[in-house]
């Protein structure tokens, strides 16, 4: 993955894959030498994708707003809400 851009403040490292989509990521406090990572630089990153799901008959609040966040980090809200570049 090259790195497109970083957002040292934030935590946040934009990459592009072999597929040429874009992603960003939050980088935990784990990660020490952030500070060197910078853009053109090629990174073997990897990461997991998960998703939590509950199966049970809707409530009637829920019938009227069907999608909510339960739980978000906030790396992860501030990355989603920053556009990605063109």
């Amino acid at each position: 993955m090259i790195v497109t851009d970083v957002d040292q403040s934030a935590r946040i490292v934009t990459v592009k894959g072999a597929d040429r989509g874009e992603m960003m990521m939050a980088v935990s406090d784990e990660v020490k030498r952030l500070d060197e990572v910078k853009v053109c630089d090629e990174l073997n990153i990897g990461y997991l994708r998960s998703v939590g799901l509950e199966f049970r008959t809707p409530t009637e609040e829920e019938f009227k707003e069907p999608f909510q966040v339960i739980e978000q980090s906030d790396k992860a809200a501030k990355a989603a809400r920053r556009p990605l570049p063109p």
